[in-house]
């Protein structure tokens, strides 16, 4: 979808909202085709007069749910996610395990679905344990959007990428390079063998000639 196809979709949708013709899950699940960034969704919004997260109804309740809770990079995920709620007027609810706990994740997940959430955002450790809670959420409503690793095509409505696998891999091969540039060995990491990461593969080592 083009960029000014995405405007007017948006505009068509948000009066939708307004006028009672459109519930605010399925104003969320189209945001997710339209491939626009969130300033660009907030400053159409504004032009409509239309606050998502207050309209006729109490304000979108967001669940983020890390790999694991306390590491930078799912904390500022977490600043960048309560950015996001405070400009569409949505309510973001951090909760996770503090540490790689696959079932644990899955736990938390199911403890999320009876409160009913709008949305459900994850970084996954498994690509297949969460998937039956994910789609128990999808079918009572909830957008689910997983974000640094993926989960299943059926356990999802969106996966949000980092950087293409491609690049991601190169980069991590290039910085094994760059560390140890007359060679050696170098060990990739993942959080659990059966997480989404560049690679379907499990952690691994390799030598770099």
């Amino acid at each position: 979808m083009d960029k000014d196809t995405s405007t007017d979709q948006i505009r068509h949708w948000a009066q939708a909202l307004q006028d009672g013709k459109m519930s605010r899950r399925q104003w969320l699940r189209r945001m997710l085709g339209t491939g626009l960034a969130l300033p660009a969704i907030a400053a159409v919004l504004a032009e409509t007069g239309v606050t998502i997260g207050t309209a006729n109804a109490a304000p979108l309740r967001i669940f983020n749910v890390p790999k694991f809770t306390g590491f930078v990079f799912f904390e500022l995920a977490k600043d960048g996610g309560q950015k996001a709620c405070d400009e569409l007027g949505a309510q973001q609810t951090y909760v996770g395990t503090t540490t790689a706990d696959v079932e644990g994740q899955v736990q938390v997940l199911r403890n999320i679905v009876p409160q009913k959430p709008d949305g459900i955002v994850t970084a996954a450790l498994d690509i297949n344990a969460p998937v039956p809670v994910l789609k128990q959420a999808r079918q009572r409503g909830a957008v689910v959007v997983t974000f640094d690793a993926d989960v299943a095509p059926e356990g999802r409505d969106a996966f949000v990428n980092m950087a293409a696998f491609e690049t991601q891999a190169k980069a991590m091969l290039e910085s094994a390079l760059y560390n140890a540039p007359d060679g050696g060995k170098s060990i990739w990491v993942a959080p659990t063998p059966t997480v989404l990461v560049t690679s379907t593969h499990p952690p691994c080592c390799f030598t770099i000639p």
